[in-house]
């Protein structure tokens, strides 16, 4: 499993919360729409047309908490779609970077609510 965090980071940083973004990450294209409709907190679907995937984060989560869930995804998707990691194994995997992300990220009431909000959500205690 390869996953390069601290890229992956920067990628995140620069897209906007507010509309939807492009980014590359390991020569894969990930379209990121971060005010999905109503649905699950957050999920990927392998695009048919291009080497990437699609990244939707519901219009419900709170903005604070939108990238390490973006980045999640992404990492998630990279793993399972494209290295071929068996799909719990990318989400474990995924778990970790996302709590670090926000770990260096957050204010530490910010980061409590975050991990509060990540137990309380069955995509992320599969």
């Amino acid at each position: 499993m390869k996953v390069k965090f601290d890229e992956l980071a920067k990628l995140i940083d620069a897209i906007s919360l507010t509309k939807r973004s492009k980014i590359q990450y390991e020569d894969r294209i990930y379209f990121i729409e971060p005010n999905g409709r109503e649905g699950p907190e957050a999920e990927f679907f392998p695009s048919g047309t291009y080497n990437g995937a699609d990244i939707y984060i519901w219009n419900k989560v709170r903005r604070e908490f939108r990238r390490p869930m973006i980045l999640h995804e992404v990492i998630e998707a990279d793993l399972f779609l494209h290295q071929k990691v068996p799909k719990s194994d990318a989400h474990k995997t995924a778990m970790k970077y996302d709590k670090d992300y926000a770990k260096n990220s957050l204010d530490s009431q910010t980061l409590k609510e975050y991990e509060e909000f990540r137990t309380s959500i069955s995509e992320f205690i599969k």
